[in-house]
């Protein structure tokens, strides 16, 4: 009986055990972070936001080979002109059009006494004396800064500049706070210290970043914090309640595209196209194609075109095409759409070019296009393949597997009368089959389980010589074995 008490001793334990984790894990305070994303920049990818500036000194981008220019995504705030990175609060032009803008938000519930206030603090990382000192905050809301949504306004070292250095934060809401990098720079040199992207002499800021590809990167820390009233700044040795960390990217370059293999890039489909976007993923970067350290990763392909005319892929493409989709650079047979299908087989003939964006929100373009692209349920198909089948199956029009198929009715099935009625019949059935295929994708596993023993015993016909010739020497190999084992009197 003790060893029964035991046991339900240790099955209550462990339900407790595991129920307690699980609310840990799932409802814990300590997994909410704050949320930071730029309002007026361009992506953010791996916890950075890659911006495109200019400067004082470097007053335009180094362009590559290639045009380039900001895109017009009504889904995304891009900047239209690169950012001067060397403005200030003091010397930016009206409308602050140079001024760095984020969201910030955080879930975590915190308590509070009935003085105290929530505040929003940046500070920047990679000083000279290892210190993380505070960033001067301009804007919060949708103005500048005032006693009403910031706070903790101090002089800057022996100067005449006077910074806001938290923005009044409401748990639960979301506040967008705006800052000048340049003005972080201005004022920590003004401190004896040199944060990274920085420098010590002549223009502060870190819009010097050198051509071909260089970067300057600036690490920001976003924290949440109590303060003790509505006034001041919170205690000097106090830790943020929540934090969230993201780096800025600022650079000079353009990015430039270099227009891949295009033979396998697309599979006409029912008023659509598969296009295989990763082939793309590593056709951008300054002069020589490739990437170099610093540059912005490209995040996404655009593609545009035209009915019976060259597709625009130029800073005008948002309203000179009949055509438009954005999608990612890493997805893989993703389908475009708004094609017209073809009702004789010349109508309706587009053609469409490829343009690629980076993350600062810059587009390169190229000559990198395609003409003659027709889509329909069987017409689709007929432009660029007659294995109707297995080419809506495996996806490829021209791949090794299709390709054994076509070997196998050409050289061997229309010899035949058999099969040349094999093949007609198949003509009459399967455009329609295969339609049905594309628009329920989830038959491709079933009939590729079908299809892939036929290729393998449709490869073996085909190969049937090298077979007898591989037979034969296997057959040989073993007779000179059994004779010498026999003669070795291995064999009785």
């Amino acid at each position: 009986m003790p060893s029964k008490s035991v046991s339900l001793l240790l099955e209550k334990t462990f339900k407790n055990t595991t129920a307690t984790a699980i609310a840990i894990f799932f409802f814990h305070p300590a997994f909410a972070t704050v949320t930071v994303a730029p309002a007026n920049g361009g992506s953010t990818v791996g916890g950075i936001a890659y911006y495109a500036v200019v400067s004082d000194t470097i007053t335009s981008l180094n362009a590559a080979n290639n045009s380039w220019f900001y895109d017009i995504d009504p889904n995304y705030n891009f900047p239209r002109t690169p950012f001067n990175i060397s403005r200030t609060a003091e010397t930016d032009t009206s409308g602050r059009p140079n001024i760095f803008l984020f969201n910030l938000s955080s879930n975590k519930s915190f308590s509070l006494q009935a003085s105290e206030q929530l505040v929003l603090m940046i500070t920047v990382n990679g000083t000279a004396s290892g210190k993380s000192l505070f960033v001067p905050i301009t804007t919060a809301g949708s103005d500048d800064c005032t006693d009403a949504t910031c706070q903790a306004k101090q002089q800057v070292a022996t100067t005449s500049r006077t910074h806001y250095f938290a923005a009044k934060y409401t748990q639960g809401s979301q506040v967008q706070i705006g800052f000048y990098p340049s003005a972080i720079c201005q004022d920590f040199v003004d401190q004896g210290e040199t944060p990274s992207a920085c420098e010590s002499v002549g223009t502060l800021s870190p819009g010097s970043a050198a051509n071909n590809g260089s970067a300057k990167r600036m690490t920001l820390t976003f924290g949440i914090y109590k303060a003790s009233n509505s006034t001041d700044s919170p205690d000097k040795n106090a830790t943020a309640l929540d934090t969230g960390e993201l780096g800025l990217n600022f650079q000079v370059d353009a990015p430039n595209l270099t227009c891949p293999d295009l033979k396998n890039i697309y599979f006409p489909g029912d008023t659509e196209i598969f296009v295989t976007a990763n082939t793309f993923a590593n056709s951008m970067g300054t002069g020589t194609g490739t990437f170099a350290s610093g540059r912005a990763p490209a995040t996404t392909l655009i593609v545009a075109g035209n009915d019976g005319a060259a597709a625009d892929v130029t800073s005008q493409f948002n309203s000179n095409n009949a055509l438009i989709s954005r999608v990612g650079i890493n997805d893989s047979q993703v389908a475009i759409g708004g094609f017209k299908n073809t009702t004789n087989g010349s109508d309706n003939s587009y053609q469409i070019g490829f343009m690629v964006r980076d993350a600062t929100g810059l587009i390169a373009s190229s000559n990198c296009a395609i003409t003659g692209i027709q889509t329909s349920a069987i017409q689709g198909f007929l432009q660029k393949s007659d294995c109707f089948i297995a080419s809506a199956a495996f996806m490829s029009t021209d791949g090794w597997p299709i390709n054994i198929f076509r070997n196998f009715r050409d050289n061997h099935l229309k010899k035949y009368k058999l099969g040349r009625l094999f093949v007609r019949y198949y003509y009459q059935w399967s455009p329609h089959a295969a339609a049905w295929i594309l628009k329920n994708p989830i038959t491709r596993l079933p009939v590729l389980t079908v299809l892939i023993p036929i290729e393998a015993s449709v490869w073996l016909i085909l190969n049937m010589p090298l077979l007898i010739i591989l037979q034969a020497a296997a057959a040989l190999l073993y007779i000179l074995i059994a004779k010498h084992r026999h003669i070795w009197g291995q064999i009785p």
